[in-house]
């Protein structure tokens, strides 16, 4: 039973720890766009590519594609598979993104000298 407590403890730890982060890391975000405010201009694009992303893989996303029977031999509730299926594909809209980006910027760096 002590190790149970211990590991209990470690998680809030670890959850603290993420919190702290995520804070400071919000926090310098926001000294940057203090110090350079025409920096919000390209912060703001990318927020908004981002949203963009994500509402066509929520709009491509179903809840019809995984049976009941799964769903309670897993022990998942129904309104999960819409979230999830939006995050996978949303995921696939930016790897492919990233690697067509790669691909181009090396088709095209011969021609730029």
């Amino acid at each position: 039973m002590g190790n149970l407590v211990w590991i209990d403890v470690a998680i809030i730890v670890s959850y603290a720890l993420l919190g702290i982060a995520a804070l400071g890391a919000v926090m310098a975000g926001v000294r940057s766009l203090v110090a350079k405010p025409q920096g919000a201009k390209r912060a703001l694009i990318g927020l908004v590519g981002i949203a963009a992303v994500i509402g066509i893989a929520f709009a491509l996303s179903t809840d019809t594609g995984v049976s009941q029977a799964l769903l309670e031999r897993t022990e998942t509730a129904a309104w999960v598979v819409r979230p999830v299926g939006a995050g996978l594909i949303s995921f696939y809209i930016l790897f492919g993104c990233a690697f067509l980006s790669l691909i181009g910027t090396e088709i095209w760096r011969p021609f730029k000298k």
